[in-house]
């Protein structure tokens, strides 16, 4: 019992990704790279929230009594076999790459700016594997409200409406799942995940505002990943990042749909995620 404890949380997380992974090739296989990534980001992140949304949804219809790490493992597992069970039952064929893709080179200038923002990221990330959770906000409440929820199995509110335990949300669900690791440095690692997806819309935007120009739109990318608030908040338990992330996501994602009406499936995924 206490190594399928000790597996649970960790089968949680592979298992979503593999989900993710293979209803990503389904449904995205005619979009381009960029936008299929920020479709499987997004995915991965729902099917993290949706096992333990329906556990608590069941909870208070009085289905479950608690909340665990197993239970949600064995959610995930079974969506992992239904998924690969419709791959196994309709099989999709990707499509044909037609003609030849040019590399755009980037400027040395932008080389020397990508090794100076991820070596400030470096810096943040040795310092949160080497010492304490920070931040006011996620001290005061964001991890305080996971860490309730983990240990009492149970996502109501308090009967005492203590406003620090009341204010909960998604990104404390993936706090609470990676805390359940039992490894206190990946609490904030959903902001991780938030700050790639922000990057990832970001992106998008810039080249379809850009005409589809790669290199100024990394640097429109690179720009935003620098901003102060964000580079901290992705070490933080802040859930302003994680919003910020998915609503320029829909934004990019919608953007991407009437860029790409004229492909056909090449909008799968804009409609799949913009209508979520």
């Amino acid at each position: 019992m206490a190594v399928i404890s000790f597996l649970s949380p960790w089968i949680i997380f592979v298992a979503s990704v593999i989900s993710a992974y293979r209803l990503g090739k389904r449904f995205g296989c005619s979009a381009p790279a960029s936008v299929s990534l920020l479709f499987v980001l997004i995915l991965w992140t729902e099917l993290l929230l949706f096992p333990v949304q329906l556990l608590g949804a069941a909870q208070i219809a009085g289905l479950v009594d608690m909340i665990t790490p197993i239970g949600i493992a064995e959610l995930q597992l079974a969506m992992l076999a239904l998924v690969w069970g419709v791959d196994c039952r309709c099989p999709v064929q990707l499509p044909a790459k037609t003609g030849n893709l040019s590399k755009q080179k980037g400027p040395l200038w932008l080389g020397a700016c990508v090794v100076v923002v991820f070596g400030s990221y470096l810096i943040f990330g040795l310092d949160l594997l080497s010492s304490f959770p920070f931040g006011w906000d996620s001290l005061a409440y964001h991890l305080p409200v996971a860490v309730k929820w983990l240990q009492e199995g149970s996502l109501q509110l308090p009967a005492s409406r203590a406003w620090r335990l009341s204010l909960s949300g998604n990104g404390e669900i993936l706090t609470m799942l990676l805390l359940s690791t039992g490894r206190q440095s990946l609490a904030p690692a959903g902001n991780w995940a938030a700050l790639i997806v922000l990057a990832g819309a970001t992106y998008l935007i810039a080249k379809r505002i850009g005409n589809s120009q790669r290199v100024p739109s990394f640097a429109a990318a690179l720009l935003v990943v620098s901003i102060p608030i964000v580079e901290f908040q992705t070490f933080m338990n802040y859930v302003d990042l994680f919003g910020t992330a998915f609503l320029a996501a829909a934004v990019a994602m919608f953007l991407c749909r009437y860029k790409n009406h004229s492909s056909p499936g090449a909008d799968m995924p804009a409609k799949n995620l913009s209508q979520c």
